[in-house]
């Protein structure tokens, strides 16, 4: 799947929604994929005017997100290194930080891939 003209994203896996159209969308997708309680309003907040595009990201243009909202679960960690990682779930980013998929990332590196999924959140200007 192409997403304009991204070289990377032949890569992207299909399934994923090209766009997260705003924050409303963005906690949607975080609190699909997450196993736990998510607070939405709290995502929401997080990520109020934005919009998500999901990209291919080099690895090593991503960094982990804050300690306090990147808590290892060693289960989580162990469910994603059985996974075939093109079916991983895309991780959320802003600014090259890691905001929603730190098991994910810590698997991928640890698995040597240069490349992952991403929806990178992004505020336009209007």
């Amino acid at each position: 799947m192409r997403i304009g003209n991204d070289p990377l994203s032949d890569a992207i896996p299909a399934g994923w929604a090209p766009v997260l159209k705003d924050d409303w969308a963005i906690a949607d997708y975080i609190d699909g994929i997450s196993p736990g309680y998510v607070d939405r309003e709290f995502i929401r907040e997080c990520f109020r005017f934005g919009v998500a595009t999901l990209r291919m990201v080099p690895i090593d243009e991503l960094t982990p997100g804050p300690a306090d909202a990147n808590v290892r679960v060693a289960s989580r960690e162990r469910k994603y290194a059985k996974m075939d990682p093109a079916t991983m779930p895309p991780l959320v980013v802003q600014d090259g930080q890691i905001q929603d998929g730190g098991h994910r990332y810590r698997v991928a590196k640890a698995k040597g891939l240069a490349e992952l999924p991403c929806y990178v959140v992004e505020y336009p200007e209007d």
